[in-house]
């Protein structure tokens, strides 16, 4: 996303960009947050710290893209993602707060739904009762139906 609306407002449209990379960066700065002096071994030889690995990633796709260098890496979608990633980890408490309380208005919505339902179903019974079945409208009798057949299962 970052790769494709900066090239669009330059006016620059190269096509799309193909991989994950910019979601690898996202994720591997929320490890680094996470685990900032955890030991990698980075191209399976040199071991360095997590943290210093992440710096010099970006160090290098900012350069690249500063100095405007055709690598043929995508730069701007592995800052994109890096970006992500580091926002994510300091907004991710007011997201998982604003789910929370999403959630439990769908919940109030859906347990007033079910008590509005059963009052009617209700109110439905009760004039079965006083004046019989042949009294209902057609409507009612649908109702009572779809009632019936949610409760069987």
């Amino acid at each position: 996303l970052a790769f494709s609306v900066v090239h669009l407002a330059a006016g620059d449209w190269s096509g799309p960009v193909i991989g994950a990379s910019g979601a690898v960066m996202a994720l591997l700065v929320l490890a680094g947050i996470y685990w900032p002096n955890r030991i990698i071994l980075v191209f399976f030889l040199f071991p360095m710290r997590l943290r210093h690995f992440i710096i010099l990633a970006i160090a290098i796709d900012l350069w690249n893209e500063i100095f405007g260098l055709r690598t043929g890496v995508a730069g701007l979608a592995h800052l994109g993602g890096a970006a992500f990633g580091f926002a994510y980890h300091f907004l991710e408490p007011a997201w998982r707060t604003l789910d929370e309380r999403l959630r439990q208005a769908a919940y109030r919505r859906a347990q007033a739904s079910a008590a509005k339902r059963e009052a009617a179903l209700d109110r439905i019974l009760d004039k079965v009762h006083e004046h019989g079945m042949h009294t209902l409208t057609g409507r009612e009798k649908r109702f009572l139906k779809r009632m019936s057949s949610e409760r069987r299962n």
